[in-house]
């Protein structure tokens, strides 16, 4: 009766230990399954905006970040799709390259989407002031794209990226 006794123990335990572990195994696929879901819905929700950009800022927002950097006076906001012209007014000539950095930094790290061109020389800014200007007067301007694109120009040749 021993001898019979161990094969039937070992059989049963051997049966035990197959279930324990398939019932674990089954219980991390139907997680993984409801996370792969979930994370599929997240997919399809976040591709509901075009190419998952949100271009519904303000000038006047980007305006207003600008404005909290230490140095800056007053700064001047003009958008063009994902283009962002920004005139500042700066309180030290001397730190205006250092200014400029801090100003795109701060826009860059809150609006990502923008392409931001910062300038704080004054003919610059004078001409982005004129677009903004036409803007909320509003006065048609039948050249926006290609001032805008004469001002990012201007900057490129004048001040190296940050």
């Amino acid at each position: 009766m021993l001898k019979s006794f161990k094969p039937v123990v070992t059989s049963f335990m051997v049966v035990v230990l197959g279930c324990s572990l398939a019932a674990c195994g089954q219980n991390h696929t139907v997680n993984e399954n409801a996370m792969r879901a979930k994370n599929n819905r997240n997919r399809l929700e976040s591709k509901s905006l075009p190419n998952g950009l949100d271009l519904s800022h303000s000038a006047k927002q980007l305006a207003n970040r600008a404005d909290q950097v230490t140095g800056v006076n007053k700064a001047t906001v003009v958008l063009h799709k994902r283009e962002a012209l920004v005139g500042l007014d700066v309180s030290d000539m001397g730190k205006r390259a250092i200014i400029e950095k801090q100003v795109y930094a701060a826009l860059k790290g809150q609006y990502p989407v923008y392409n931001i061109h910062v300038t704080a020389e004054r003919g610059i800014h004078d001409k982005i002031g004129k677009l903004d200007n036409g803007l909320t007067n509003g006065h048609p301007i039948k050249t926006f794209a290609h001032d805008v694109a004469d001002i990012i120009r201007d900057i490129g040749d004048g001040v190296t990226g940050p």
